[in-house]
């Protein structure tokens, strides 16, 4: 599995799998690679490679469906857990919890009740944005690791010797914003995360020219759900061109971006309370 950590990240993980708990939260921002280090931990305590472990039949991966987790979900998870394992290894069972803090409080409180009397041969691993995300009794029955961005050096020095070169890797660090996970994705084309799709899509206004950029935010517009990732990816976008930009001193377009990055967190801000997305991205997106 094509994995690269911040050194404490790294300790804090080889320490888990050492001696595992029952229960596990990976805490950091979208793109940071929590689904990749939750796969790999699933792995090394299971014994398994990762072309195996979707084969296996006591591992499950629960994911959000239309960025909620409801208590639907939880009753299957209970049911889950209570599958009579076989083997003799002291972990048998793993169940990977994808973004946790999208689950409703009902859904929440259902699950700590598994969280309050798990199995003895079963790990839990969720991922979470913050460390506040979720109810503070589930904190507080799981051990955490805060899965922090590896450096530029140390990216590169992982991607370039399975063959990226040096500057695209920089060009996907900087969008990435340092996230692994994201980077990853961008440098393999992998169209699955995301984020990938919103980036193609914020590079795509920022090239385009003031009438295509209209017909976007017509297009947007009609796809609400998809319009926070595009702003999220827009400000990523333009810290990256003006990362670089101040790496060449480019001045004025150190000044447009910072424009830009403003201009979209306003936005941002007045997304929710806005009736009409197509005039907000409108506005926006002539003024970047």
């Amino acid at each position: 599995m094509d994995l690269v950590l911040h050194e404490h990240t790294n300790d804090q993980v080889k320490s888990f799998i050492d001696n595992p708990s029952h229960a596990l939260i990976l805490i950091g921002q979208n793109g940071t690679g929590k689904g990749y280090l939750a796969k790999y931990i699933a792995t090394q305590l299971l014994g398994l490679n990762s072309d195996e472990l979707n084969s296996y039949p006591f591992y499950s991966r629960l994911e959000p469906t239309d960025n909620v987790i409801a208590i639907e979900s939880i009753r299957k998870i209970q049911k889950f857990v209570q599958l009579k394992s076989i083997g003799s290894k002291k972990i048998r069972r793993v169940l990977i919890l994808d973004d946790s803090h999208l689950m409703t409080t009902e859904a929440q409180n259902a699950f700590l009740k598994i969280l309050e009397e798990p199995p003895e041969d079963t790990v839990i691993i969720m991922s979470a944005i913050s460390d506040r995300s979720l109810l503070s009794t589930i904190f507080s029955r799981a051990q955490s690791i805060y899965v922090k961005n590896p450096s530029l050096v140390t990216v590169t020095s992982h991607y370039t010797n399975i063959g990226f070169s040096e500057d695209e890797i920089k060009k996907n660090y900087y969008v990435g914003d340092g996230g692994v996970g994201l980077i990853n994705s961008l440098l393999n084309n992998e169209s699955d995360h995301p984020l990938v799709n919103s980036i193609a899509v914020a590079k795509s206004i920022v090239s385009a020219s003031m009438f295509d950029r209209l017909v976007i935010a017509e297009s947007l517009s009609k796809q609400k759900d998809q319009v926070p990732d595009v702003l999220f990816a827009l400000k990523r976008v333009y810290r990256a061109v003006m990362v670089q930009a101040g790496k060449s001193g480019g001045i004025t377009q150190i000044k447009r971006s910072h424009n830009a990055l403003s201009r979209i967190t306003d936005s941002e801000a007045l997304l929710s309370s806005s009736t009409n997305t197509k005039l907000l991205l409108t506005d926006l997106f002539l003024n970047i």
